[in-house]
C-alpha cells in the first residue's frame, strides 16, 4: 500500500510593487538587505573626487581671518534708516547764545542745529529723546512756538464706509481689538455744512506691524463695510488754536485767536452774539478765520500751489534726463547702411514738391471741430441775447426808475454803464465773477450812498 506523505499547503506570496527596491551590488561582508533594516539612517555614500587646480599658483592668497570677516559683513541685517525728529519753530527768542545754551544743556551734548529767519528760529535735533526734552522745556517757559508729530508716535489712519452712524464706539474698539488691532480714537464724520452724520468712521490705529492687516476685514458688527485710506487733503492745513496755515492745534503752543471774533481767546469759549458781524484773525475782514476767500489764506494757498506744480515740474525734468537712448548707431552701423545719393534722399521731401499733398482727412476733421464749437457757441450765447434783450426792454421803459438785479455776476473791474442811469453793484466778498446784487436807478433821481 503506498504511502502518502503529508503535504503542507503554504499560502501564495503576495509581493507589493511598492516595496520592490532595486539592491545594488555589495561585498560579501555585507547584506544585501541591511540597507531595509533602518528607513531613517540610509547609506550615502561620502566619496568625493576632487581635482587639483592648474591656476592655483595665479590666485591671491586671501587671509582666512579676512575671509571670515567679509562673510560676516554680508550676513548682518541691513538696519532700518532712522528717521530724524520733525523740527522745532519759535519766534520769541531775543538772546541766541543763551537759547543755544540751554538746547545744549537738556540735550546733554547731543548735535543739533538751528536756522534764522524773519519769522523765527527752526531748531532740529538728532534723537526724538532731545526732541521730547526740548518740547517739555519750551512748555514749561511758555515759549511761543509749534512743532509736528513725530513719525514714529503717527497713528495709521483708515477710513471704515457702510457702518451705521449710530453704532456705538465703543462696539466697534472691541470689535477691532478682537480683531488683533489697537485703536487709538474712533470718530463719526458729519456732513460739513448740515452736520448731519454719515456712514463714515475714521479710525486712528496705533502704530503696529500688522497695521494693514485692518484692509481685509470687510464685515463689522453684523455690517458688511469697506475700509480704504483717507483721501488726500490738497487744501492747506490751519490750526484751530492760532489760526496759522501748515500745523494743528494739538502742536501748537502760540497765543491763542478766536476764528469768530479775532480777539486772543480760544473759539470754545467765545460769547460774541450771532447778530454781530465776524472778525478776521488774519486780515480783520468782516468775516471768519476760516474763510476761503480770505486774501491770507488765497496767499498761502497760491504758494501751496506753486511748490506742488514746480516740484512735478522737477520729478518730470530728472524723469526725462533719466531716460537712455536705445538702438544708438555705431561707426559700424553707419557704415553698413546702404549708400543712396542726394536725389533719392530729397525725392520725398514736401518742401522739394511743387505742391503739398491734400490731406482730406485732416481737413475733415478740422472742419467737424469748427461745426461743433460754433453749436455749442451758438448754445450758449443766444439765452445771453434774449436776457440782455428783455433787460434792455424794462430799462428804456419810461416809467421804470430804478431797477434791482440780483445774481449780477459783477466784479470791482466790470463796467457796465446805461446812457441815463447810474449803476451801484456789490460783489462777492472773494471779488469773484458770481453771486452779487445790483441797483440800476436814473440819473435825473438825486441819490447818496451811506455806510
Amino acid at each position: 500500500m503506498a504511502s502518502y506523505k503529508s503535504k503542507t499547503v503554504v499560502s501564495p506570496l503576495t509581493i507589493q510593487k511598492s516595496r520592490i527596491q532595486s539592491v545594488p551590488n555589495k561585498p560579501p561582508n555585507q547584506s544585501a538587505h541591511s540597507e531595509f533594516e533602518d528607513d531613517s539612517n540610509p547609506v550615502t555614500n561620502t566619496k568625493k573626487f576632487v581635482s587639483q587646480n592648474r591656476f592655483a599658483i595665479f590666485s591671491d592668497p586671501v587671509d582666512e581671518t579676512e575671509k571670515m570677516e567679509q562673510d560676516s559683513d554680508l550676513n548682518e541685517p541691513i538696519s532700518a534708516q532712522i528717521k530724524p525728529p520733525p523740527p522745532i519753530f519759535t519766534r520769541t527768542v531775543k538772546d541766541y547764545k543763551a537759547f543755544c545754551d540751554s538746547i545744549k544743556e537738556i540735550t546733554k551734548g547731543e548735535p543739533f542745529l538751528s536756522k534764522s529767519s524773519i519769522n523765527g528760529i527752526k531748531l532740529s535735533t538728532s534723537s526724538a529723546d532731545s526732541y521730547r526734552t526740548v518740547i517739555k522745556l519750551l512748555k514749561s517757559n511758555k515759549a511761543d512756538f509749534h512743532t509736528f508729530q513725530l513719525k514714529e508716535d503717527r497713528a495709521f489712519r483708515v477710513v471704515i464706509r457702510n457702518l451705521h452712524h449710530s453704532t456705538p464706539i465703543s462696539e466697534i474698539k472691541n470689535e477691532l481689538i478682537a480683531l488683533g488691532h489697537t485703536p487709538r480714537n474712533i470718530t463719526n464724520m458729519l456732513q460739513r455744512i448740515t452736520k448731519q452724520p454719515l456712514l463714515l468712521f475714521f479710525i486712528d490705529l496705533e502704530p503696529n506691524i500688522n497695521n494693514r492687516d485692518v484692509f481685509n476685514i470687510d464685515h463689522l458688527f453684523y455690517s458688511k463695510i469697506k475700509i480704504e485710506e483717507p483721501r488726500a487733503n490738497h487744501q492747506p492745513i490751519q490750526c484751530l488754536r492760532c489760526q496759522g496755515f501748515g500745523y494743528t492745534k494739538p502742536y501748537c503752543n502760540h497765543a491763542p485767536k478766536c476764528f469768530r471774533c479775532g480777539n486772543p481767546h480760544t473759539s470754545d469759549v467765545c460769547l460774541k452774539p450771532a447778530s454781530l458781524p465776524a472778525k478776521c484773525a488774519l486780515c480783520s475782514s468782516d468775516h471768519p478765520a476760516n474763510y476761503r476767500g480770505c486774501p491770507a489764506y488765497k496767499k498761502i494757498q497760491a504758494s501751496h500751489n506753486s511748490k506742488k506744480s514746480y516740484s512735478a515740474q522737477v520729478n518730470r525734468t530728472h524723469t526725462d534726463t533719466n531716460v537712455t537712448p536705445t538702438n544708438v548707431n555705431t561707426s559700424s552701423n553707419m557704415n553698413s547702411l546702404p549708400k543712396e545719393t542726394y536725389a533719392n534722399a530729397t525725392k520725398n521731401d514736401p518742401s522739394n514738391q511743387p505742391y503739398p499733398p491734400n490731406d482730406t482727412s485732416n481737413t475733415d476733421n478740422l472742419a467737424h471741430q469748427m461745426a461743433s464749437f460754433l453749436n455749442s457757441f451758438q448754445a450758449t450765447i443766444n439765452p445771453l441775447i434774449s436776457l440782455l434783450t428783455s433787460l434792455i426792454e424794462k430799462l428804456i421803459h419810461p416809467n421804470n426808475d430804478l431797477l434791482l438785479i440780483s445774481e449780477a455776476h459783477l466784479t470791482p473791474n466790470s463796467s457796465f454803464k446805461l446812457p441815463g442811469y447810474i449803476t451801484h453793484h456789490c460783489d462777492h466778498p472773494d471779488c469773484s465773477a458770481h453771486a452779487g446784487s445790483a441797483i440800476i436807478i436814473k440819473s435825473n433821481i438825486k441819490l447818496s450812498e451811506c455806510n
